[in-house]
């Protein structure tokens, strides 16, 4: 009995420390817990970032194309934002963003460095601030040129005239000084108007040349002025608003805008008031010719008299839409004679006149049919003088279209 007691107090205890010890173990598993829980609760508080979209590609996750398909981005952004949120960056990263900084801080720093020889940029003409001065030139293509030029060169008389007027100088002509502003006389010779001369124009370094397209020789310069960097302005114009147009692009150039207000308004306003006294109801039939010491040819309405007659309201008899435009220009006296036109006017051109009477009365009064017509007949066969009708009459339009209206309607413009 007494070890039977001995041994059931034993027992006893035993239970009763191993009961402790499970408390113990309990415990401890408790406390490790806790802390298990406030660390990731520090970890949040501190605000560790999450992993970066792509990072699962390196372990075995999502590559960036379906994690960037998946939130509808380009997979270029979020290569970009990964790089950000390193805040690092390697010497190649480093040198494209400075290069893109200084760019930035420095606008139109990249177009300067290579100004165009003729024909490129999309600014609007005369844009505030710019340097440039931009529109589309006679060839159709897109000019570019740098405002204030001071070395400059023209190969056609007319286009110095509007030049100055527009408030420019040149250092450059051709040997004609028909029909030039005094002004351009001490300008040096840079060969005639259909052969430049290209060695001289080269050698005076110039930063623009005015020059016409439709002249065979002066087109052919321009391959040449592109080749040396020199900056050309290819100009054509026929009528009264394609000159103005001229006018303001080089006074835009030049930067003289109040010579445009100042000649170009005047001019329109003129022109205007001449056109507002033209009779509504009247029409009267012209033929336009023009003579040279060598051919006899019909001129059309899309030349620069053609313009002001048709402005004036006078129809051109050799415009007919049955015929090619080099057909309408052949010089028919079956059509005139059929037509019998109200007006005859005829433009000249070359410096020998009697040679130029001589050629034209051969396809004219040497034909007895000639005389039957009304407008020889009743004195309406006129001459039209040079000055205002075959060379461009630019600042002198409205003294042009007057003339012309004088002869059309006489009883109006006495």
């Amino acid at each position: 009995m007494q070890m039977l007691r001995i041994y059931s107090i034993q027992g006893g205890a035993n239970y009763v420390l191993m009961k402790r010890w499970v408390s113990v173990i309990l415990a401890v598993c408790l406390m490790i817990s806790l802390f298990s829980a406030a660390g990731c609760f520090r970890d949040e508080k501190a605000g560790r970032q999450p992993v970066a979209p792509g990072a699962e590609a390196s372990s075995g996750g999502k590559g960036n194309h379906e994690v960037d398909a998946a939130e509808g981005k380009p997979a270029g952004e979020a290569i970009q934002g990964q790089k950000e949120n390193t805040g690092k960056s390697s010497p190649e990263e480093n040198k494209v963003q400075n290069v893109q900084g200084e760019a930035s801080e420095t606008p139109g720093k990249e177009e300067e460095a290579v100004p165009p020889a003729g024909g490129s940029g999309q600014e609007p003409a005369g844009s505030p601030g710019s340097e440039y001065v931009t529109f589309v030139d006679s060839l159709g293509e897109t000019a570019r040129i740098k405002k204030r030029p001071q070395r400059v060169i023209s190969l056609y008389n007319s286009y110095t005239n509007v030049w100055y007027s527009a408030g420019g100088e040149v250092i450059g002509r051709i040997d004609s000084t028909e029909q030039l502003t005094k002004k351009a006389l001490a300008a040096e010779v840079c060969g005639s108007m259909g052969n430049p001369n290209v060695e001289k124009i080269l050698s005076l370094r110039p930063d623009l040349v005015l020059l016409s397209a439709g002249i065979g020789g002066q087109k052919a310069l321009i391959p040449i002025l592109k080749q040396n960097n020199i900056p050309y302005m290819a100009i054509s114009y026929e009528n009264l608003q394609e000159y103005l147009q001229v006018l303001k692009t080089m006074t835009e150039i030049t930067e003289r805008p109040d010579l445009y207000d100042r000649i170009g308004n005047k001019i329109q306003r003129e022109v205007n008031e001449i056109l507002a006294r033209v009779p509504k109801d009247k029409h009267p039939t012209v033929l336009l010719l023009f003579g040279t010491a060598t051919s006899l040819r019909a001129r059309l309405p899309n030349t620069t008299v053609g313009y002001m007659l048709k402005d004036l309201g006078a129809v051109n008899i050799a415009q007919d839409s049955r015929l090619t435009e080099a057909e309408m220009q052949v010089f028919s006296m079956e059509r005139i004679l059929e037509k019998d036109p109200d007006f005859i006017f005829l433009q000249t051109m070359g410096s020998d006149l009697e040679k130029i009477k001589a050629r034209v009365a051969e396809e004219t009064s040497a034909n007895p049919a000639w005389k039957t017509l009304r407008a020889v007949k009743e004195g309406r066969y006129i001459v039209l003088p040079k000055d205002l009708y075959l060379y461009k009459p630019n600042e002198r339009y409205a003294q042009a279209y007057e003339g012309l209206a004088r002869i059309l309607y006489p009883e109006v413009f006495k």
